[in-house]
């Protein structure tokens, strides 16, 4: 078997619990991939379906596949996810969630992506998103590190099953996937890293992300709106905002059931209010966050349209005027239909 050791070790990290569905193909997507010098971490919890079995099978016919079972408990998958981080050998870490597909170049293009720009922690990619109950489509993630940062104040910005991490910085920065966060854990991961390094993504479609009831982020999903809140405000914190009861549930929200128009104008004095504490603190890029926050503007706009709102929107609170033109126009046409 050519491994072609020439090239850097990629360490596959993935967990898996009760994956009889899926698990098969996401080790195979992994087995397919034009590069071919990795090694694939399986952490495996004590799982109630035929998961061992099929990843068992698939280690004994490719001696790059390592499992670690914990039998003896269930540890969740923040635990787990350290232990994976702990085993990895390689210069970068691949994440990939035993439900979803790697395409065949997502090793190569990410690996020379990482190779090409040392000053870069982190790389996700665009997704491919598979949802039989919604409808497929792409996501395509921000590729400007500093936009990237910026809109972790309200999006986690890498999708986690396409992220390439450099071992040597989480090494160096002592960073792991912090308990505080247990149901935020990737979005913790990002946010600990950003604070530290550049974190970005590649514009390619490098994963099939599956979207499904039995996914841990559906069945996690309560616990995460307890979680992604709090890590937020953390965020808001250092540009020096300790954001009230209503101001956090602003941040956090961009539809309501009440009055449009109020709350519209309300989460527009809030998104105000973070580019203000922003001109003081600096820690974002002004063009960086002024466009996560038309960006954002556009999108409370879009899901409470009115007259009103189209009219407030027009007015070009954050944005570059070529993008503000366009998203008015979009607005427009959403409100005449």
């Amino acid at each position: 078997m050519d491994t072609n050791i020439d090239k850097p070790l990629i360490s596959v990290l993935m967990i898996v619990y009760n994956a009889e569905k899926y698990v098969a193909e996401a080790i195979e997507s992994v087995r397919n991939q034009t590069y071919k010098n990795w090694e694939l971490i399986i952490v495996y919890d004590n799982s109630t379906d035929r998961t061992l079995s099929i990843i068992e099978k698939e280690a004994s016919e490719d001696r790059r596949i390592k499992i670690i079972k914990n039998n003896d408990k269930k540890p969740g998958i923040l635990e787990s996810r350290n232990i994976s981080l702990e085993t990895a050998k390689g210069k970068y870490l691949a994440i990939l969630d035993s439900d979803d597909i790697a395409l065949p170049q997502r090793l190569s293009v990410q690996c020379q992506f990482m190779e090409n720009h040392p000053d870069i922690a982190v790389a996700g990619s665009w997704v491919f998103v598979q949802n039989n109950d919604r409808g497929n489509m792409v996501m395509k993630n921000e590729t400007d590190p500093d936009i990237v940062s910026g809109g972790l104040l309200f999006n986690t910005m890498i999708a986690n099953p396409s992220s390439m991490i450099r071992k040597s910085f989480l090494d160096e920065h002592k960073i792991k996937y912090d308990p505080e966060f247990a149901f935020a854990e990737d979005y913790a991961m990002w946010v600990k890293c950003a604070e530290y390094g550049k974190i970005t993504n590649i514009a390619d479609i490098l994963v099939i992300y599956r979207q499904h009831e039995e996914s841990h982020t559906v069945k996690s999903r309560e616990r995460q709106s307890v979680d992604v809140p709090r890590l937020r405000e953390t965020l808001l914190t250092k540009i020096g905002l300790y954001p009230t009861e209503e101001e956090l549930k602003l941040h956090n929200t961009t539809v309501t059931d009440g009055n449009k128009n109020i709350f519209v104008e309300k989460s527009l004095v809030w998104l105000n209010k973070i580019k203000d504490a922003n001109n003081t603190t600096r820690k974002y890029k002004n063009y960086a966050l002024s466009y996560i926050l038309e960006k954002r503007f556009y999108l409370i706009c879009r899901q409470n349209l009115g007259l009103k709102n189209f009219l407030l929107f027009l007015k070009n609170p954050f944005g570059k005027m070529m993008d503000h033109i366009y998203k008015s126009l979009k607005l427009f046409i959403k409100l005449i239909l």
